[in-house]
């Protein structure tokens, strides 16, 4: 996958995702998701297949009370406590997705 973000004056203004493989496998072409503030957003290519978001597995509410905090399965240190700063802080419930660019759509 490839992200790219683009900032004004330290504010989001536009960015892209690039996913190379998104049915996971080499069948179908590459897709691209774009976004620009105050414009809009649109797809390039094959349109993703995967989804809901969130997951069907992340509905429930009570298992998993919003907002969601999009994260991987890393056990390093730094991450967890990432995680609990999160939590502690706003509140929610942390959910693992694939990719970088999955958590950003699931965002």
């Amino acid at each position: 996958q490839v992200l790219v973000g683009i900032a004004i004056d330290g504010e989001a203004a536009a960015g892209a995702i690039g996913i190379p493989f998104p049915d996971g496998t080499l069948e179908t072409e590459p897709t691209i998701i774009y976004g620009l503030d105050g414009i809009g957003s649109g797809v390039i290519g094959s349109f993703l297949t995967r989804g809901p978001y969130p997951l069907e597995r992340n509905i429930d509410g009570v298992k998993y009370p919003r907002p969601h905090h999009a994260t991987g399965d890393s056990t390093a240190e730094v991450m967890e406590a990432c995680r609990r700063g999160a939590i502690k802080g706003i509140g929610g419930s942390t959910v693992i997705y694939g990719g970088a660019g999955s958590k950003i759509l699931a965002a």
